[in-house]
């Protein structure tokens, strides 16, 4: 004989899974509440601010679905980048707002977001919080951003750990490190751990996929669901034109290294030529940036930023200064001063946040260097 049902028991497993409510009206916040509760659904949450405001969340490990009052936001663009962003990949979304536009409703859905109007829909918002609990079915795909190194040797892999580190812990979000078939036979180094397994947890939000292999398969990957950001490290000085059509068309955004040398120009300068072909038939990838990174002191005959800009025929979005590399070859590079400023910097541009004072980017710098010590 059964002490308990099972339903009882499904019920007592539920309540282990955390539904966070994010309002910054606590009547709303307390009228949603109530409705929770009164359903059974206790482990409830709270984060009283305006969602469009907050730059990043440290929620529940256990949390299983968010609901976030938008109120009368409309700017669906602007709220699923902030939801992409900031909030785990793991966890089903649940948009609630004033507006009842049918319009608004089917944009979210596209964008792989559940939205209800409040008030009319209210007694929805448990019926859906519980359903999602049995079968939840995660439709936000991850973020990729791919780092294309144009050039052999000039720090591709680098940049792309630094940067996926930063973006880690900036957003305290899941993020995965795809290191691309001709990567760097360094990560280890770079990243200052042992990678024994396919993929390996470096740090709290941060995971890296050694020796990714085909760049056709990487982006179909099952495993880039369960990260809110993909980023694919890839030597593109080497491959098919038609593989890097493959990355424009399935990436969010790229990033192309170069340095000063002129092959590194060349290359850039063909992909950002086979992007601009891509965009006039609704194609390619619409955010790219190119970064500079310089491999060698300054000095000699080496051109300036001006002569890159005119010879790319575009603009250089950062430049990483050159940083003397660690006397014993078996310890990883760790940038500090501008280099690690720029590379601050880069990561604002690519998260598509409003750039910070040279004071804060610094304090914002700091900050990461004590972090990656850890």
């Amino acid at each position: 004989m059964l002490l308990f049902s099972n339903k009882d028991k499904s019920e007592t497993s539920a309540e282990k899974n955390t539904v966070v409510i994010i309002s910054a009206r606590s009547s709303w916040m307390n009228e949603v509440s109530s409705q929770l509760v009164l359903k059974n659904v206790t482990n409830i949450q709270r984060v009283t601010n305006n969602f469009l405001t907050i730059e990043s969340l440290n929620l529940s490990p256990t949390t299983h679905t968010i609901i976030i009052d938008i109120e009368d936001a409309t700017n669906t663009h602007e709220i699923t980048n902030k939801i992409n962003t900031i909030l785990v990949n793991t966890a089903s979304c649940l948009v609630v707002g004033d507006s009842d536009s049918i319009i608004l409703s089917q944009q979210f859905v596209q964008a792989g977001i559940n939205y209800l109007h409040y008030p009319s829909q209210l007694t929805d918002i448990v019926a859906r919080v519980k359903s999602t609990r049995h079968e939840f079915n995660n439709k936000r795909s991850a973020i990729k951003i791919s780092i294309l190194g144009c050039k052999g040797g000039i720090g591709t892999s680098t940049i792309s750990y630094h940067l996926a580190q930063r973006i880690a812990a900036n957003n305290r979000v899941p993020v995965l490190l795809v290191q691309g078939h001709g990567g760097s036979q360094d990560i280890d180094i770079i990243s200052d751990h042992i990678l024994e397994n396919d993929v390996t947890e470096v740090t709290d939000y941060l995971s890296i996929k050694r020796n990714g292999g085909e760049i056709t398969s990487n982006f179909t990957d099952p495993l880039l669901e369960r990260y809110n950001f993909s980023i694919f490290d890839y030597p593109v000085f080497n491959i098919e034109k038609e593989k890097i059509e493959h990355i424009l068309n399935f990436s969010d955004c790229v990033i192309f290294i170069i340095s000063h040398d002129l092959a590194s120009l060349r290359v850039a300068k063909l992909a950002q030529e086979v992007n601009r072909f891509l965009q006039t038939v609704g194609d390619g990838v619409k955010r790219e940036f190119t970064c500079l990174n310089q491999t060698k002191p300054a000095g000699g005959a080496m051109l300036s930023l001006g002569d890159l800009t005119t010879l790319l025929n575009n603009e250089i979005s950062t430049q990483i200064i050159y940083q003397r590399p660690p006397n014993d070859p078996s310890k990883p590079l760790i940038l500090k001063g501008k280099p690690s400023e720029a590379l601050t910097i880069l990561m604002q541009k690519v998260l598509g946040k409003d750039l910070m004072s040279r004071k804060l980017t610094n304090n914002l710098s700091g900050l990461m260097q004590r972090y990656f010590k850890k």
